[in-house]
């Protein structure tokens, strides 16, 4: 048997710990892209009626489904979305196709994006913010995040669902770590968080400090994004 290890090895360049690392690795990628598909057929009547822009941007299905889901069964009455896209025009279809009445506000640096958005999205408040450094809710108060004005509504609410994917990342070190401090006195003791890109180092630190200041116990994770809560009566993560 060695020698057919040896033989592997010698013809592929590969020792045995490597084949099995890039080989669950090629496992692990075929079964994100099965889960990615079964997302789509759920997802599919939702759909913006033109094109589906998908960019690398773009929550993943498996996100915006499992987002969908926390809808269906905890009717949050305020959602706040950071970084406006196609998810928020999937979401704003399913709120009508249930027929109740959430606020939900979406926030983002570009304006004119949400313009474009805007008319697919009637049940969405849009807020556009610019970027600014040493901001009061950034990393120490030395990077960059929303301005968000005293006086905006958005400051006077708190929030049921919040689905962090945004600002983008390249403008400073811990780019999303803003919403850690914002949220404080923000969120209440059933509220959930979803948090994208968390395969990524600045969203793990992102993302320890949301449990940690939240005291959220229970962390539903696929590697690529993340859910919070304090507690889960109904598991609704997709299968």
């Amino acid at each position: 048997m060695n020698w057919i290890v040896k033989l592997r090895d010698k013809l592929f360049g590969l020792n045995k710990l490597e084949y099995n690392f890039l080989f669950g690795k090629i496992n692990q990628n075929q079964d994100y892209r099965f889960k990615e598909l079964k997302a789509i057929e759920v997802l599919k009547p939702y759909f913006p009626k033109e094109y589906v822009f998908e960019t690398s941007f773009s929550l993943s299905f498996q996100t915006i489904q499992h987002i969908a889901n926390d809808i269906v069964i905890n009717r949050p009455k305020i959602i706040l979305e950071i970084g406006s896209g196609l998810s928020t025009i999937i979401l704003n279809n399913l709120i009508s196709d249930l027929d109740y009445n959430p606020e939900f506000i979406s926030i983002d640096q570009d304006g004119d994006w949400q313009k474009y958005l805007q008319p697919q999205c009637p049940r969405v408040k849009f807020f556009a913010f610019g970027i600014t450094s040493s901001n009061e809710f950034s990393y120490e108060r030395k990077g960059e995040w929303f301005d968000i004005p005293n006086t905006c509504e958005v400051r006077f609410k708190s929030y049921d669902l919040v689905i962090i994917d945004g600002p983008k990342g390249f403008g400073s070190k811990f780019a999303r770590y803003g919403v850690v401090e914002f949220l404080n006195g923000r969120v209440n003791g059933s509220s959930i968080l979803f948090l994208d890109d968390t395969d990524r180092p600045d969203e793990q630190f992102v993302l320890r400090n949301l449990k940690e200041k939240f005291s959220m116990l229970y962390v539903s994770s696929n590697g690529r994004y993340t859910r919070l809560s304090r507690d889960t009566s109904i598991i609704t993560s997709p299968s």
